[in-house]
């Protein structure tokens, strides 16, 4: 287990570092501190000097959050900052290389701060695309954030040779690559806007509006044997299509390819998990209104209730454990992530920010412990 606080997308984290490391060493876990972008190297070697000092559990350690994000801020910076110093918009050679960069200056500082503290306690945590990525991609993540293939004119006084030559590479100064682990169904989506529910058209979640109706019929059996199929291995009515995020093709597309990945390139190093949630959501009104739904607050309704409903069964439970022990099978996985405890939405652990009645997912994660492999 870690404790994580971030806000605004790891720009800054809002809570005084000091009540982070008292929090941490009350309950005895791990601290994963997102160092802000704006951070010079001065004030990264006071932070990191700090939780040596006074930091009783291991520190996870990163920059900013999902700086490749270019839907957020950092992400459109890291790309404006790539081009200012020259790199070429093709390939994501731009934002990839500021990226790998500045990591790669931030996590040698941070090294030399925390000494003489014994660096296994410290988990210098590189950034990774991994949800819904291509794998063409994640070869132009190794290029130029790992490898720093374009850093071969930077160089600082921690490592004697340049960062594109080992063992000063970006890479060389990372432990681990953070991996989300979001699952979901195929026609329950988890992306719901009055413009899209997950790409899909709406002959293709026939089923999921069947198995909503038989739910508020009374017949719980049939839509809750639905839901959980749909997430496992589901796939989109009528074109077969299967759902990205399904139990199946997370470990066909997203965990198999990453750790051959790790293991053939960098086989030293390990996953860990920073953000997931069993995702789903009802489509919008305004979507359903725009297919031509016939009755379309009903059917969201139906397909709302149904969907929490579900995560209260032992159903539910035993998918969140299946998912998380399908990615922790995989030999360089470590721990598993929740995104969020309260909001109410698909990602919460609880429905409301109260806790009248908790989810089997909040079930699951209260005893996450057991799932992280030693992992501290």
């Amino acid at each position: 287990d870690w404790v994580w606080y971030s806000n605004n997308n790891g720009m800054f984290t809002g809570v005084p570092i000091e009540a982070q490391t008292q929090l941490a060493n009350i309950l005895n876990i791990p601290l994963w501190y997102n160092l802000s972008e704006y951070t010079d190297d001065d004030l990264v070697t006071q932070i990191v000097e700090y939780f040596r000092d006074n930091l009783i559990p291991n520190l996870y350690l990163e920059l900013s959050n999902e700086m490749w994000n270019q839907s957020f801020a950092q992400g459109f910076r890291a790309v404006q900052r790539g081009l200012y110093l020259g790199w070429p918009i093709s390939s994501n050679a731009n934002s990839y290389s500021y990226i790998g960069l500045r990591t790669r200056q931030v996590m040698g500082v941070a090294t030399t701060a925390w000494a003489p503290r014994n660096l296994s306690q410290m988990l210098r945590m590189t950034t990774s695309w991994t949800f819904g990525a291509k794998f063409d991609n994640l070869g132009q993540q190794d290029d130029y954030i790992y490898k720093g293939t374009l850093l071969g004119a930077f160089s600082s006084a921690d490592c004697p040779q340049n960062y594109a030559t080992t063992p000063c590479r970006p890479v060389d100064y990372a432990d681990a690559f953070p991996i989300t682990q979001y699952f979901g169904g195929a026609q329950a989506g988890c992306t719901a806007t009055n413009n899209t529910y997950d790409g899909a058209t709406y002959a293709e979640i026939a089923g999921l509006i069947s198995a909503a109706t038989s739910y508020a019929a009374g017949d719980t059996a049939t839509a809750f044997a639905f839901v959980d199929n749909d997430v496992r291995q589901g796939t989109r009515s009528g074109s077969g299509t299967p759902g990205l995020a399904t139990l199946e093709q997370l470990a066909l597309t997203i965990y198999t390819p990453w750790n051959n990945f790790i293991t053939s390139n960098h086989p030293t190093k390990i996953s860990i998990g920073y953000e997931g949630s069993f995702c789903d959501a009802p489509p919008t009104v305004g979507w359903l209104t725009t297919m031509g739904d016939p009755t379309p607050s009903t059917t969201q309704a139906n397909i709302a209730n149904m969907l929490i409903a579900y995560r209260l069964t032992p159903l539910a439970y035993q998918l969140t454990i299946d998912a998380y022990s399908q990615y922790l099978a995989f030999s360089n996985s470590r721990t598993a992530a929740w995104l969020a405890m309260l909001d109410g939405g698909q990602f919460s652990l609880i429905p409301g920010n109260v806790l009248p009645q908790p989810l089997q997912t909040w079930q699951v994660y209260m005893g996450m412990s057991a799932f992280n492999r030693g992992q501290n």
